[in-house]
């Protein structure tokens, strides 16, 4: 678990691989995402992850006016939402917790242990986010597309949609190696994909950019003008 923490503080992904029923539930749900193997193959074990966004509220309510030590910190938080729990998030403790939404407080050492600062302005967890805020938003509450609630939020951003086709989707992933998703047949598990998923996009996309047979600079400079506009 403390090798866990230390690969999330730096940003890393972290996926488990491992047997049913011979891993605990901590680590399972301190990893970004987990995968049994047994003699039926390959599944992916599906997480469901907590939205932040009240914690992040509650921590700017606390942390607005003046940095806080960890321990009082982690009383003030209890008090606000007393069922409050980093293992629920994904996280191994407080501090964890605290690291991954980094966006949004600092870590101060000190000589006397961590002190936390909140360093986000009001807009980085508001309704109409600048687009640096927004991305930071999106990581750290762990938004998901195919959430309703999620594209509920999206209806007051820009949102541009990437389109892919099916022939160039399959040269892009090559073998699909290290993408969980596409375990198994690649190409048909991408053209699954992109039948659930791209009426989904369709729905909140502002502007839909068609990639295929572009470069990434070609793609860029049509978003631009399409922003810009």
């Amino acid at each position: 678990m403390p090798l866990i923490s230390r690969l999330k503080a730096t940003g890393r992904k972290v996926v488990g691989l491992g047997t049913e029923g011979t891993i605990a539930n901590t680590l399972i749900q301190n990893c970004d995402e987990y995968i049994y193997y047994g003699s039926d193959g390959l599944r992916l074990q599906a997480k469901t992850l907590l939205d932040k966004t009240p914690v992040i509220n509650a921590l700017r309510k606390i942390l607005g006016s003046r940095d806080c030590s960890l321990p009082a910190l982690a009383e003030q938080l209890t008090r606000q939402l007393p069922d409050f729990s980093p293992a629920a998030y994904g996280n191994h403790d407080l501090e964890d917790f605290l690291r991954s939404i980094a966006p949004f407080v600092k870590l101060v050492p000190t000589g006397d242990g961590l002190r936390v600062q909140w360093v986000a302005s009001r807009k980085a967890v508001g309704r109409q986010p600048s687009a640096q805020a927004l991305e930071d938003y999106l990581r750290a509450t762990r938004w998901f597309i195919l959430d309703s609630a999620t594209r509920d939020r999206l209806g007051d951003v820009p949102v541009v949609f990437l389109q892919v086709g099916l022939s160039d989707a399959v040269k892009r992933v090559g073998l699909g190696v290290g993408r969980p998703l596409l375990l198994g047949n690649v190409r048909s598990r991408i053209k699954a994909l992109l039948d659930e998923r791209t009426p989904v996009y369709e729905s909140v996309a502002t502007h839909v950019v068609d990639t295929d047979g572009r470069s990434a600079d070609e793609v860029a400079a049509t978003i631009r003008e399409l922003i810009e506009t």
